[in-house]
């Protein structure tokens, strides 16, 4: 069975629906376990809380099972690098990297090394930024924190 998208979020009161419903499933089967084939059997009901978060469209879902497939392909070839201080190191042959216009694609890793830096440093602001829209009404314990951090940090390497 392939993964859930990672665009598939369950929260709020949604996320208690879809634990107690889950939880149910554990506590219905023999040796209490979940099972994904449980899992989806209960879903077919449409009267199933669990209904709405599976693809019911064969030719959707297929769909997306096979670009499941590329992605998975594309992350099974492996090249083996060389890490300074490490040596040989087996490691993916392509990384996956947010495009300017925010699509995800693969490039060749011997290619991305500045585009990887550039990466990084782009969900990096975009995290720090998250961080602090969401506690700038705290925004002296906001930079007492990253003070923290940094010497936490400048305390781990030296």
């Amino acid at each position: 069975m392939p993964r859930a998208p990672k665009r598939i979020t369950v929260e709020g009161g949604a996320s208690r629906v879809v634990r107690d419903r889950l939880a149910a499933l554990v506590a219905a089967h023999p040796r209490h376990v979940l099972t994904p084939r449980a899992v989806l059997a209960d879903a077919e009901s449409p009267s199933s809380p669990l209904h709405k978060r599976f693809t019911w469209d064969d030719d959707k879902a297929a769909a997306r099972w096979r670009l499941h497939q590329a992605r998975m392909l594309v992350a099974s070839v492996r090249v083996t690098v060389t890490v300074v201080g490490r040596g040989p190191v087996e490691t993916r042959a392509y990384i996956s990297l947010r495009d300017p216009d925010g699509a995800r694609a693969y490039r060749p890793r011997e290619t991305t090394a500045g585009a990887v830096l550039d990466a990084a440093r782009e969900d990096m602001r975009q995290d720090m930024l998250n961080l602090y829209r969401k506690w700038s009404g705290m925004s002296t314990i906001f930079w007492q924190v990253v003070d923290e951090i940094r010497r936490a940090v400048e305390t781990e390497a030296a």
